[in-house]
């Protein structure tokens, strides 16, 4: 979670400008805490300062315009508006050279704003927490903030060699070359590592050929720090999924357009793919989101019964419109895809104190059953064996699936994120994946998961389940195993699997297995009672080094729903 600072009399002052209620700084807290933040006030050096915890899902308020803005919907001195952007002639060109380094690029220019030292310190404040939060530090984005006046346009996104990269970093009064920067800066020095093993690094260049960036690492101290007497700004989101990066660039803008800011849209000019299959497009893509809501389904999850037109007044609390059974989703909220989100936006609105609840007429005492017991007891066998359990998300990127698995894999209709857009096939994508995050840990690593794969139901060989023959996919329960180290073999993995199954009272046998994904004589299917129940096997060098992995890696992938 982010901690945002805003002193108390400024907040009450941007709530109630242009208000005809005046609200006091006790009626502002209660709200925040309805709002559903985290809120505390605290006494520092004489001023009352709102500390305020947000929330992941909320990255819109990591602003104290963000705050505001949310506040003034919720108490219904302002209504839901849409953001739109003026028409321009401002255009960024996309060098082929950024596409195997940091390949994409959402952009915009905001004009005419009236900068004080607080507004600096809330910019600098939202890109800081957002770096932190929504974009991984800077791993899945890197946002940049540069003075129009101090900029000749076009602007060209490429990448050179380090060495051929010279400009005076953020804070430094010299010139230093893209090495010098991540050797010797504070910042190029904490972020090195997102830069490791490229041998050219990205930046942002104008018309006379001056250095305005170099992401994500750190923008240039001539044209990359804003101040007072700055009027117009443009705005750089880099990083690998082009719409995520719309989104990141969406909370910026619309928190500079409610500074009073007016935002105009730039031509973005690749010379491959982008946003949604095209070359050349405008940024930003302010469009509301459409979600065709079930009013019905919606007061079942809340508890409530609302009339339409009580859905319209609590939606626009929380900032969402609702016409016609349609609701349109504001472009910072990024939260929001389902049913369900709607029906959390409306139980909050309504306020959760507000929902009566009942107790069940019939009392019920739980226990756990046979699959779960024996679920519980292969990973406490797991557990015992020195092998540390993880989760992971269901959802991969169809190029994991295809070189994880040997199933067809099932793709996500209208995907929001490009990075998670097909269900997992195979439990391997995950154990990889763990262990490219933990690949500067120690190792051996050992590492188990338990959770369901997806698979056509005509791909499937194991006990079906009635929903799974009504909706023709599979989703089997199994155990995945990874042991990474210079002694991980074969031979070990075996030895897990028949511990394993010792324990349970039953013997495996092995018959050869020939699979591209693990290295030729190496690999078996487990075979249980005459059935094929999993595999095991030294992965192939191709997928570890695909991970980006050095390290040998053996993997075992059990079905449990034929062991149950």
């Amino acid at each position: 979670m982010a901690i945002i600072e805003i002193n108390s009399a400024e907040l009450v002052g941007m709530i109630n400008k242009n208000s005809k209620k005046k609200y006091s700084k006790k009626e502002i807290l209660d709200k925040l805490n309805e709002l559903g933040v985290d809120v505390e006030l605290e006494i520092r050096e004489g001023e009352e300062i709102f500390i305020i915890e947000v929330f992941p899902n909320r990255p819109d308020l990591l602003s104290k315009h963000g705050i505001a803005r949310a506040l003034r919907l919720f108490l219904g001195t302002d209504k839901p508006k849409t953001y739109r952007a003026r028409k321009s002639n401002y255009r960024i060109i996309i060098d082929e050279s950024v596409r195997n380094v940091r390949p994409f690029t959402a952009c915009a220019v905001v004009k005419g704003l009236r900068l004080s030292n607080e507004d600096i310190r809330d910019i600098i404040i939202l890109q800081e927490k957002l770096h932190q939060t929504l974009c991984r530090n800077r791993r899945k984005a890197a946002i940049g903030i540069y003075p129009m006046e101090k900029i000749k346009w076009p602007i060209t996104y490429k990448a050179l060699k380090p060495e051929k990269i010279r400009f005076k970093p953020l804070g430094i009064n010299k010139e230093m070359n893209g090495i010098e920067i991540l050797e010797m800066h504070p910042t190029g020095q904490e972020y090195a590592g997102l830069l490791e093993g490229k041998n050219k690094y990205p930046i942002f260049i104008d018309a006379k050929n001056n250095i305005l960036s170099m992401p994500p690492i750190i923008n240039s101290e001539d044209t990359g720090k804003i101040t007072e007497e700055t009027r117009d700004v443009f705005i750089e989101v880099s990083g690998f999924d082009p719409e995520f990066l719309n989104k990141v660039l969406s909370i910026i803008v619309t928190s500079l357009i409610d500074m009073g800011g007016i935002l105009y849209e730039v031509e973005m000019n690749y010379p491959y793919s982008a946003l949604k299959g095209k070359k050349k497009y405008k940024s930003p893509d302010l469009t509301m989101e459409k979600l065709v809501i079930d009013l019905r389904e919606v007061k079942k999850l809340v508890g409530v019964g609302i009339s339409e037109r009580e859905a319209v007044r609590l939606l626009e609390r929380m900032g969402i419109i609702y016409r016609n059974k349609i609701a349109y989703i504001p472009p910072y909220r990024i939260d929001i895809f389902s049913h369900a989100d709607i029906a959390e936006e409306i139980a909050i609105s309504y306020g959760y104190s507000n929902i009566e609840g009942e107790l069940p007429e019939l009392a019920t005492i739980g226990a756990m059953d046979n699959k779960h017991r024996i679920i519980e007891m292969i990973s406490d066998i797991c557990i015992g064996m020195g092998l540390l359990e993880v989760k992971n998300y269901s959802l991969i990127n169809r190029e994991e699936a295809l070189r994880t698995s040997k199933k067809r894999p099932i793709r996500i209709i209208n995907a929001k994120n490009s990075n998670y857009n097909t269900l997992r096939p195979s439990l391997l994508a995950s154990i990889l994946n763990t262990l490219k995050r933990w690949m500067h840990e120690e190792y051996p690593q050992r590492i188990f998961e338990i959770g369901e794969v997806f698979i056509r139901k005509e791909e499937y060989d194991g006990p079906m389940k009635d929903e799974w023959i009504e909706n023709n996919i599979a989703e089997p329960l199994m155990l995945g195993i990874g042991i990474a180290g210079s002694n991980e073999d074969f031979s070990r993995a075996k030895i897990i699997v028949e511990t394993m199954l010792g324990i349970l009272g039953k013997k495996a046998e092995y018959k050869p297995l020939k699979d591209k994904r693990f290295i030729n004589g190496r690999a078996a299917r487990i075979i249980l009672n005459g059935k094929d129940i999993g595999i095991i096997g030294e992965l192939h060098p191709e997928i570890i080094e695909y991970y980006g992995l050095e390290m040998p890696i053996s993997f075992i992938e059990i079905d449990l729903e034929k062991i149950i």
